[in-house]
C-alpha cells in the first residue's frame, strides 16, 4: 500500500467473540514479488479497537517452459543387418535415425539404392520418411536368380549397406498357388523317375498344369534358369501323353518341334526348355539332356 493510499472505511456489525478478516495486496516489500496480506482480529468487546494477526502470503512466480533439444541425425542402424532369401522371398528391413544423444530423428528422408546385383533384388519404396520413432521400413524381394547383391540406405550424409544372399528353393520349401490352393516344390533327384519317386514318398507327384495361368505362376515362382521335369509321360504309347497324376491333359506349352522322340526314347517332358517355360520330351538315350534337364522336378500335392 502506498503513503498516499486512501483507506475506505466501512461499518460493520459484530458480536463479541466474533473473527474478522481483511486483505490488500503488498506491493512495497522486500521479497521481490507481490504478496497478499491477511489481518485478522477477534471482537472482544463492541465498540472496542481488536488486535490485528497479519499472515504475508507470497504469490509464487510462474515457472519458466524448458527450452525444446533439437534432435540432429548422427547415427543411422539397419535390422537386420543382412538377409539370406530364397527365390522371390520377400523381407523387411527397417532403417533407424537417431541423434548422437540417442533421440529418435522423425521426417528424415532415408533412400535405398540396390548397387551390386540389380537383377538379383528389388526394394519398396524407393524413398521414405522416418516415423516418430526414427523409423522406415523397407521391403527387399529376391527375383528368380541367385548370387549377392548389395544395398545401400542413405539419409544425407549418414550411410549404411547390407549384402543380401538369393539362394535357390530347398527341398523343404512348400509354396501354395493362391488360385488353386495346392502346394509346390522343387526336387534334386538327379532323373525325371528320381524326381517322380521323391514326390511319390511325400504323397505327391511331379506336377500337372492344368492351365497357362498355373504355367505363369510356376515360372513367376522356380524361375526359368533352371529345367524342371513335369508330370507327363508318353512311356506307355508312343505319342499319347498322359499325367502321371491320373488327370485329364487340358493343357500343352511344347516349344515348336516339340515332342519330337529324338532317338526313340524320349517320353518325359520338361519345362524351362527356353526363357518362356516352354516345354520339351527328354529320355535316358540323350544322356546329357537326361541327366542336366532331369536333375530337378516340381512336384505338387493339394493337402499339407
Amino acid at each position: 500500500m502506498s503513503n498516499d493510499s486512501t483507506i475506505d472505511n466501512e461499518r460493520i456489525q459484530a458480536s463479541n467473540g466474533d473473527t474478522l478478516t481483511a486483505g490488500c495486496t503488498d506491493e512495497i516489500n522486500t521479497s521481490g514479488a507481490p504478496r497478499w496480506v491477511t489481518a485478522v482480529s477477534r471482537v472482544i468487546s463492541a465498540g472496542s479497537t481488536p488486535t490485528p494477526a497479519i499472515t504475508l502470503t507470497p504469490i509464487p512466480s510462474p515457472t519458466p517452459a524448458p527450452s525444446p533439444v533439437e534432435c540432429t541425425a548422427g547415427e543411422m542402424a539397419l535390422s537386420p543387418v543382412k538377409l539370406n532369401l530364397r527365390k522371390n522371398e520377400s523381407d523387411e528391413v527397417t532403417v533407424t535415425v537417431t541423434g548422437t544423444n540417442g533421440c529418435p530423428v522423425e521426417g528424415k528422408q532415408v533412400t535405398a539404392t540396390v548397387g551390386r546385383g540389380r537383377s538379383l533384388v528389388s526394394v519398396s519404396p524407393a524413398s521414405q520418411e522416418t516415423d516418430e520413432d526414427g523409423q522406415a521400413v523397407f521391403t527387399v524381394e529376391a527375383k528368380k536368380r541367385t548370387g549377392i547383391a548389395k544395398i545401400t540406405f542413405s539419409a544425407e550424409a549418414l550411410k549404411k549397406s547390407m549384402n543380401v544372399k538369393v539362394l535357390e528353393l530347398e527341398n523343404t520349401d512348400w509354396i501354395t498357388n493362391p488360385a488353386n490352393g495346392h502346394y509346390y516344390k522343387a526336387v534334386k533327384g538327379g532323373t525325371w523317375l528320381k524326381c517322380k519317386k521323391l514326390a511319390e514318398k511325400e504323397g505327391a507327384h511331379l506336377v500337372t498344369i492344368n492351365n497357362q495361368k498355373e504355367q505363369q505362376w510356376l515360372t513367376k515362382t522356380f524361375g526359368v534358369d533352371k529345367r524342371y521335369g513335369i508330370g507327363l509321360a508318353d512311356r506307355d504309347k508312343e505319342g499319347v501323353w498322359k499325367c502321371v497324376s491320373g488327370e485329364k491333359v487340358t493343357y500343352t506349352n511344347w516349344k515348336a518341334g516339340d515332342p519330337n522322340d529324338r532317338n526313340g526314347c524320349e517320353d518325359y517332358a520338361v519345362m524351362n526348355w527356353n526363357s518362356s517355360g516352354e516345354w520339351n520330351d527328354i529320355g535316358p538315350c540323350n544322356s546329357v539332356d537326361w541327366r542336366e534337364a532331369g536333375e530337378w522336378g516340381i512336384i505338387e500335392k493339394t493337402q499339407d
